[in-house]
Protein backbone atom coordinates (compact mmCIF):
# COMPACT_ATOMS: atom_id res chain seq x y z
CA UNK A 1 0.00 0.00 0.00
CA UNK A 2 1.53 3.49 -0.80
CA UNK A 3 0.40 6.19 0.84
CA UNK A 4 0.44 9.86 -0.93
CA UNK A 5 1.11 12.92 1.33
CA UNK A 6 -1.18 15.27 0.63
CA UNK A 7 0.22 17.65 3.05
CA UNK A 8 3.21 18.14 4.88
CA UNK A 9 2.65 20.51 7.99
CA UNK A 10 5.84 22.12 9.96
CA UNK A 11 5.74 24.35 12.88
CA UNK A 12 8.56 26.98 12.29
CA UNK A 13 10.77 28.33 14.84
CA UNK A 14 12.60 25.42 16.09
CA UNK A 15 11.43 23.17 13.27
CA UNK A 16 13.11 24.75 10.27
CA UNK A 17 14.44 27.91 12.22
CA UNK A 18 17.67 27.54 14.14
CA UNK A 19 15.66 30.36 17.09
CA UNK A 20 16.72 29.59 20.02
CA UNK A 21 19.35 32.30 20.26
CA UNK A 22 17.16 34.91 18.58
CA UNK A 23 14.30 33.73 21.93
CA UNK A 24 16.81 34.57 23.87
CA UNK A 25 18.29 37.48 22.81
CA UNK A 26 14.55 39.36 22.80
CA UNK A 27 13.83 37.86 25.97
CA UNK A 28 17.02 40.06 27.43
CA UNK A 29 15.98 42.97 25.46
CA UNK A 30 12.68 42.99 27.38
CA UNK A 31 14.62 42.37 31.08
CA UNK A 32 17.30 44.43 30.49
CA UNK A 33 14.85 47.41 29.52
CA UNK A 34 13.61 46.08 33.33
CA UNK A 35 16.80 46.29 34.74
CA UNK A 36 16.64 42.48 35.45
CA UNK A 37 19.29 39.76 35.65
CA UNK A 38 19.09 38.51 31.99
CA UNK A 39 19.04 34.83 30.97
CA UNK A 40 21.85 32.50 29.34
CA UNK A 41 21.08 29.78 26.56
CA UNK A 42 21.34 27.65 28.89
CA UNK A 43 19.06 29.01 31.71
CA UNK A 44 16.49 29.71 28.42
CA UNK A 45 16.26 25.84 27.74
CA UNK A 46 16.11 24.78 31.26
CA UNK A 47 12.93 26.75 31.93
CA UNK A 48 11.36 27.67 28.82
CA UNK A 49 7.57 26.45 28.99
CA UNK A 50 3.87 26.30 27.94
CA UNK A 51 2.09 27.83 28.83
CA UNK A 52 4.08 31.05 27.75
CA UNK A 53 2.78 32.54 30.85
CA UNK A 54 4.33 30.45 32.91
CA UNK A 55 7.82 30.80 31.21
CA UNK A 56 7.10 35.05 31.37
CA UNK A 57 6.87 33.68 35.74
CA UNK A 58 10.13 31.63 35.69
CA UNK A 59 12.44 34.44 33.93
CA UNK A 60 10.98 36.92 36.38
CA UNK A 61 8.33 38.60 35.40
CA UNK A 62 5.59 40.38 37.28
CA UNK A 63 2.63 39.99 35.64
CA UNK A 64 0.34 41.07 38.05
CA UNK A 65 1.90 44.29 37.61
CA UNK A 66 2.87 44.17 33.58
CA UNK A 67 0.17 44.41 31.01
CA UNK A 68 0.71 40.63 29.20
CA UNK A 69 -0.35 41.76 25.93
CA UNK A 70 1.75 44.56 26.17
CA UNK A 71 4.84 42.36 26.86
CA UNK A 72 3.98 39.97 24.39
CA UNK A 73 3.63 43.15 21.62
CA UNK A 74 7.38 43.84 22.88
CA UNK A 75 8.81 40.55 22.87
CA UNK A 76 7.11 40.06 19.28
CA UNK A 77 8.26 43.17 17.99
CA UNK A 78 11.59 42.30 19.38
CA UNK A 79 12.11 38.55 18.31
CA UNK A 80 10.86 39.65 14.28
CA UNK A 81 13.92 41.89 14.50
CA UNK A 82 16.37 39.33 15.49
CA UNK A 83 14.84 36.28 14.56
CA UNK A 84 15.38 37.27 10.78
CA UNK A 85 19.13 36.87 10.70
CA UNK A 86 18.70 32.79 12.25
CA UNK A 87 19.60 29.96 10.65
CA UNK A 88 17.15 26.99 9.14
CA UNK A 89 18.34 24.06 11.46
CA UNK A 90 20.77 21.58 10.59
CA UNK A 91 19.25 19.06 7.07
CA UNK A 92 16.24 21.35 6.73
CA UNK A 93 16.66 22.50 2.99
CA UNK A 94 17.73 19.03 2.08
CA UNK A 95 14.30 18.07 3.38
CA UNK A 96 12.13 20.31 1.89
CA UNK A 97 14.07 19.63 -1.70
CA UNK A 98 13.11 16.21 -1.16
CA UNK A 99 9.72 17.25 -0.14
CA UNK A 100 9.30 19.18 -3.85
CA UNK A 101 10.65 16.80 -5.80
CA UNK A 102 8.20 13.83 -4.41
CA UNK A 103 6.02 13.58 -6.95
CA UNK A 104 3.21 15.39 -9.23
CA UNK A 105 1.37 16.35 -6.46
CA UNK A 106 4.09 18.22 -4.22
CA UNK A 107 3.08 21.85 -4.55
CA UNK A 108 6.30 22.89 -2.31
CA UNK A 109 7.98 26.18 -3.70
CA UNK A 110 10.83 27.74 -2.00
CA UNK A 111 10.74 31.14 -0.49
CA UNK A 112 12.02 34.13 -1.92
CA UNK A 113 14.91 34.67 0.72
CA UNK A 114 15.33 31.86 2.45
Amino acid sequence: MTLRRRHVIWDWNGTLLDDAQACVDAINVLLRQRAMPEVTHAQYLEVFDFPIRDYYLKVGFDLACEDWLRLTDEYHAVYATVAAGSPLRPHTRRILDGLRGAGPRSRFSRPANP
